[in-house]
Formats: structure tokens, C-alpha cells, sequence
């Protein structure tokens, strides 16, 4: 029998769980929508108000949707502006969602249905929703594979490359998704800066980044423990290291709501990329498709 407790430490840990899947770049393979058509009757509405929730960017249709459409355990888990946050997020890391299609391998589709939205901006999410007689009763989020370890596409001249990080920065900007300080570099020399409404240290990240390859804060043997994956997961020492079409990549990101920055050094390819940003994840997103245009720099 589960106390009072009991149950806020459960209605905890599933928010955490649920903010985890939408905070982070959790991984999934997307495999092709079995329909591409839009579900009819209370599905069909209940995800078009899912939707509308999402895209409005507002707390008033966030508990709208709430009230009309999931039961009241699910509504009443944690408060509110916790699951207001939520939408927000989604929201701003992809600019407003789009449906794409059902994908109907779930195993009892009557009680859940995995459904792609494509971000009009940046990112493809998949969303699982589950169902009871009386509304939903979760739902559950993952967005795609990173763009680094896919088909790079077409390569680029460095002057290509730069261009696409100002379309995408300008792009973000104007649709307000982005508010903060970005810094491209090539070992010492800065390629492409940008300060879209914030106050940020990119300058000493990359004089950091500088110096620490330097080998002028920490010695090469202390580089190479500190740049070497331990415990069978991809961080080393304060480091997370990536190895993929970009080489050996070392880094790392972070943040709180409100906040969010990232450094990446690229140190086969000698670039310096650091992002520092005043929305949830908007830092990670940027550096995430800079990574991809960097994959395609030939």
C-alpha cells in the first residue's frame, strides 16, 4: 500500500523521467510511420489539441489542454507550471511542431499511440500517448538521432559552412528561439561570433579551450586520462567525448530552465564551438546542427 509519500516521491520521479526524455538528446531510430493520415474521432482530437497546446506557446492552452482532454491523475501529478514548462520546451527546440505520421508497431495500440511530429524548424519528435476511457493518461517524448552521426549530406567550402550557421542563427532568432552568444572557431582564429539578446562568456570558453590543448593548464598525460572514455559510457574525466564523423569530438554541456550552454572542441578537425544561450536547450540545439554542418566542411 503506497502513502501519501509514497506517491508525491512516484508523481516525482515520473516528471523527472518525462523531462529527462524531452531535456536531453535521448537517442531513438525513427523508423518509417506505418499511416500518414490523422486518426479519427478522440484520438484524432486529442492529439490536434496536443498540437495547438504545443504550438500556441501559451500557459492558458497548455491548461486547456489539460483540463479537456487528460484525466485528473495525470493533470494533478505535479503542478501546473511544471507541465506548462514542458510544452514550452518543446516548443522552442523545435519551433512549433507538425503532424507526420502513426507509427502502429506499439504493441497494444488501443492504450498507446507513438506519433511523429516533424519540428518546422529543427527536429523530429516522436510522442507516445496513452489512453484510458476517461483521457490520457501520459504522454512520453524522444526526439531523433544526432544529425553527427547520420549521412553528413553534401559537403561544404568553409564559406558555405559559415553561411548556413548564419541562415540558421537568423532563423532562430527571428522566431525567437534563441537569445544568447555563439563563438566558431578554427583553432585561434574565430570564424563566425553572434550575439542574439544576451550577456556571455563564448571568449573565455574558447581561450579555455585554447589553453587546455595546449597543454598549458594540465599535462599531456592528464589530457589523455581526462580524454579517455572510462565505465563504458562516453564521459571521461569532466569531459564527454564523442567519436564520429567529425572525429574525436571532447566537451561539454549543461544547463537549468533559463539557461544552457555548450562547448565542443573538434580536435581532428581543430574547430572550437561554443554556445552559451538564455532559453532551456537552445545552446545544445545550436551546437548540435553546427556539428552537423561540421561534418560536411570538406
Amino acid at each position: 500500500m503506497l502513502t501519501k509519500k509514497h506517491h508525491g516521491k512516484r508523481g516525482l520521479f515520473l516528471l523527472l523521467t518525462f523531462l529527462f526524455l524531452v531535456l536531453t538528446s535521448q537517442v531513438f531510430t525513427q523508423a518509417p510511420p506505418d499511416a500518414s493520415t490523422m486518426p479519427e474521432g478522440i484520438k484524432g482530437e486529442r492529439i490536434k489539441a496536443f498540437i495547438s497546446a504545443v504550438n500556441a506557446d501559451d500557459p492558458d492552452q497548455v491548461r486547456e489542454f489539460f483540463d479537456k482532454n487528460c484525466t485528473e491523475k495525470f493533470k494533478n501529478l505535479v503542478p501546473m507550471d511544471q507541465h506548462i514548462t514542458v510544452f514550452r520546451v518543446l516548443y522552442h527546440g523545435t519551433g512549433g511542431i507538425e503532424f507526420q505520421g502513426i507509427d502502429s508497431q506499439a504493441p497494444e495500440p488501443e492504450k498507446v499511440t507513438p506519433v511523429i511530429f516533424k519540428g518546422r524548424i529543427k527536429r523530429t519528435w516522436r510522442v507516445s500517448f496513452f489512453w484510458s476511457n476517461e483521457g490520457l493518461i501520459d504522454v512520453l517524448m524522444m526526439q531523433e538521432e544526432k544529425p553527427s552521426d547520420t549521412d553528413p549530406g553534401p559537403a561544404l567550402t568553409e564559406e558555405q559552412f559559415l553561411q548556413k550557421i548564419k541562415e540558421l542563427m537568423t532563423k532562430l532568432i527571428e522566431n525567437d528561439m534563441f537569445s544568447g552568444t555563439l563563438l566558431v572557431a578554427r583553432g585561434e582564429k574565430v570564424l563566425f561570433t553572434l550575439a542574439g539578446g544576451g550577456f556571455s562568456t563564448v571568449n573565455d570558453l574558447h581561450h579555455f579551450a585554447l589553453v587546455i590543448t595546449a597543454g598549458k593548464l594540465v599535462s599531456q598525460e592528464s589530457l589523455d586520462k581526462m580524454w579517455k572514455i572510462h565505465g563504458g559510457t562516453n564521459y571521461g574525466y569532466g569531459f564527454v567525448i564523442e567519436n564520429g564523423n567529425n572525429g574525436k569530438v571532447v566537451g561539454h554541456g549543461g544547463g537549468f530552465p533559463g539557461i544552457n550552454s555548450e562547448l565542443k572542441i573538434y580536435l581532428d578537425k581543430d574547430y572550437i564551438v561554443a554556445v552559451m544561450a538564455n532559453y532551456d536547450r537552445a545552446a545544445s540545439d545550436v551546437a548540435l546542427q553546427i556539428d552537423s554542418f561540421i561534418s560536411q566542411v570538406r
